[in-house]
């Protein structure tokens, strides 16, 4: 008996310590359950205030007045949020140490965002208060020049043709019309210098410096704004709810496991056993349904309720031949811009009902899958092309060209198809997708070989190991070309340029392989290579050397480390080079730019704008940064003995450096009427094939 006691009592203990532990079990999958809940909720939140964000700014970039205090807010409110889920309990443990890392990510990538969103407001205010400004000052026009003097006229046509440019480029994000006003700009500087009045003066000179501010800010603006519009900062906020999302599964499972060895306790009583049978089994159900409400996430697409990626890739390998019809919504982010995200989440759900009713009706054994954005496909049986051809006659019919109502808003959308039936199926539809997005005239393409850019790739692959290749044996080599005083025809200089030989017959140019480097970050590496080889050949022959170099070379950490100790080490003979910036490059850093200027030149280089005239030219800018050479873009030297524009731009060039006291020279000289018409233009200078072609040896007079 009084074993029978004590294996009661035995029992009665095991399965109150069950009971407790199972108790203990459903709080802490309950708070579990709660704190993942409100984290999902936050992360949610962010999701919608980061898209609410970029609306409000783009609002701010149409409307003049905008209270700014409003997108400041949110950013405060995200902020804010985002650090309070970074410091929470739960992500300091280790089974969601990915999450937490993740988070980090966003937070980075979110703080690059804010003070982008600071930089573009920053600007977006000057814009405005030129924006306004300028019909000001046109109106005031009206009231101090006199409209029968035919300058005066001129002035009033012009500043009211500025402002009709600026709010079609400010309203439409259209820089199209930049060259214009710059021209604008010209006429109106040289009209100013010409007045007597000084009211008349001050005027056009307010005209004038608000006109330069919206030339100089604009393509800032424009660029800021396309950039806070992408989706790179909300993809890394899906990026952090998904790994977030696999983690809470992890977690659950693990939990789940736990949960049967309490199994264990009850079986030490009959009592404890039927009394953890009752509850567990509740539990249990519980906690398949979490499985599989989270299972269903997993593979279920949240918003249209088609199947995901995962979903088609394991659905793939139950298709005996499979066909994929691949379309997506043509400039479907401009809609999401345009109209705002839940129109365009309202017209994706639409696109599903349509293929899971209309589409279905006909195409019964079809399956559909949203595989991300507004990309979305059609997987069957291939039966022939005839059939295929049906299927995409009757996406054609349900999606192309069509109106999409929601919430009182109308929205017609054009569709784009690829299709494909053969291997790596995902793949080629995609290739064919992105060939008819290319072509103007078809709506879809059928995926053949001749629509595999897996040969560009490898193209690219190749080039790059052939670079590599090549730094390695020291095949990196210059060749010179000569560049002629016009005056004299006497040589004065050589420009160095880069060449890669693959044989002794063989030798590419840079066309080949520059692409390459800068992918890879090794233009910087060339950039050194050549300028020690053209030092030592200044060296030997004493004569004058121009070297090119990138702004992005410049702005590269490890340029100056490398050029400024080896011109130390060539100091008899670093006078007789010049470095050659390439105006078409947009100069990031100027006060980099600066300091690589004024350290080179404490060692007796000159400077040079190489292909000046390509870009937007900035005269200010070019006179703070100390130049000696001008050299004029090809493109405006090749047609300039029968293009007038060209000569027009030319000439401005050649009077401004004339007054700036900097030479010019002239580029791709490449016939005896171009050489002609660049001499009678007073330019110093000239190189092309005409007077020289590119030699791996210098030569000492023209052919």
């Amino acid at each position: 008996m009084k074993r029978l006691y004590l294996k009661l009592f035995a029992a009665l203990i095991a399965a109150g310590l069950g009971l407790a532990l199972l108790l203990y079990q459903q709080s802490f999958l309950k708070k579990s359950f709660q704190t993942e809940t409100a984290i999902k909720s936050s992360l949610q939140s962010i999701q919608h205030d980061l898209l609410l964000l970029q609306y409000l700014t783009l609002q701010t970039s149409y409307f003049l007045y905008f209270n700014n205090d409003k997108i400041f807010t949110k950013t405060y409110t995200i902020e804010k949020t985002l650090q309070q889920l970074i410091d929470h309990p739960l992500f300091q443990k280790e089974n969601f140490q990915s999450s937490a890392q993740q988070l980090h990510t966003f937070q980075k990538k979110f703080l690059t965002f804010k003070d982008l969103i600071t930089q573009f407001l920053t600007i977006n205010a000057a814009l405005k208060n030129s924006t306004v400004y300028l019909p000001t000052l046109s109106l005031k026009a009206f009231e101090i020049f006199d409209k029968r003097d035919p300058q005066h006229y001129q002035i009033i046509q012009m500043l009211t043709k500025i402002n009709a440019r600026i709010f079609l480029t400010k309203s439409a994000l259209d820089s199209t019309f930049m060259d214009e006003l710059k021209n604008y700009h010209n006429s109106l500087y040289q009209i100013e210098t010409t007045l007597k009045k000084p009211a008349h003066k001050r005027l056009l000179q307010t005209a004038l410096n608000h006109l330069e501010i919206f030339i100089n800010y604009f393509p800032l603006f424009q660029k800021d704004l396309h950039t806070i519009l992408d989706r790179s900062t909300l993809e890394a906020l899906h990026q952090t709810m998904k790994i977030f999302d696999d983690e809470a599964t992890q977690n659950y499972e693990t939990l789940n496991t736990v949960s049967q060895l309490f199994l264990l306790l009850y079986l030490l009583s009959i009592l404890v056993v039927l009394y953890f049978i009752f509850h567990s089994e509740k539990e249990n159900i519980k906690l398949r349904r979490t499985k599989n409400a989270l299972h269903k996430s997993l593979v279920v697409d949240p918003l249209t309720r088609l199947g995901n990626r995962k979903t088609y890739k394991r659905d793939y390998r139950n298709f005996k031949h499979p066909a994929m019809v691949l379309f997506n919504i043509d400039k479907f982010k401009h809609i999401n811009e345009f109209y705002g995200s839940a129109i365009g989440d309202a017209i994706l759900k639409q696109v599903a009902q349509r293929l899971q009713s209309d589409f279905a009706k006909d195409f019964p054994e079809a399956h559909f899958y949203r595989l991300g954005g507004d990309d979305f496909a059609i997987v069957f049986e291939y039966q022939g092309e005839q059939h295929l051809h049906q299927v995409i006659e009757k996406v054609l019919e349900l999606f192309n060209n069509q109106t999409f109502s929601t919430n009182g808003v109308s929205v017609d959308i054009t569709i784009s198809i690829g299709a494909s039936y053969t291997d790596k199926l995902f793949e080629t539809a995609d290739m064919a997708l992105k060939y008819a997005k290319q072509s103007r005239r078809e709506r879809y393409a059928i995926y053949n070989p001749t629509l595999d850019t897996s040969d560009i790739i490898a193209k690219n692959i190749k080039e790059l190991k052939q670079l590599n290749q090549a730094i390695k044996v020291d095949a990196i080599i210059p060749y010179f070309q000569p560049i002629f005083d016009l005056q004299t025809n006497q040589i004065v200089k050589y420009e160095s340029l880069a060449r890669l030989r693959i044989s002794v017959t063989e030798v590419l140019t840079p066309f080949h392989f520059l692409h390459a480097a800068k992918e890879a970050k090794l233009s910087s590496l060339i950039t050194s290579v050549i300028l020690e080889k053209t030092l030592e050949k200044a060296r030997i022959t004493q004569q004058a050397f121009s070297v090119n170099i990138s702004s992005g070379d410049i702005d590269h950490a490890g340029t100056q480390q490398m050029i400024i100790p080896m011109l130390s080490r060539f100091r008899d003979v670093a006078h007789l080079i010049t470095f050659e910036i390439l105006e078409s490059e947009e100069i990031e850093d100027y006060d980099l730019m600066f300091q690589f200027i004024q350290a080179v030149k404490e060692y007796g280089c000159q400077i040079a704008i190489d292909d000046f005239g390509s870009g937007y030219s900035n005269f200010e800018k070019l006179l703070k940064m100390d130049i000696d050479l001008l050299k004029i873009d090809g493109t405006l030297i090749r047609d300039i003995d029968h293009d007038q524009h060209a000569e027009m731009v030319v000439t401005t060039i050649c009077n401004f450096a004339k007054k700036a006291g900097i030479r010019t020279v002239a580029e791709y000289v490449h016939s005896q009427e171009v050489l002609e018409k660049v001499k009678a233009l007073g330019i110093e200078m000239g190189q092309g094939f005409y007077l020289g072609k590119p030699e791996p040896d210098i030569i000492t007079h023209k052919e």
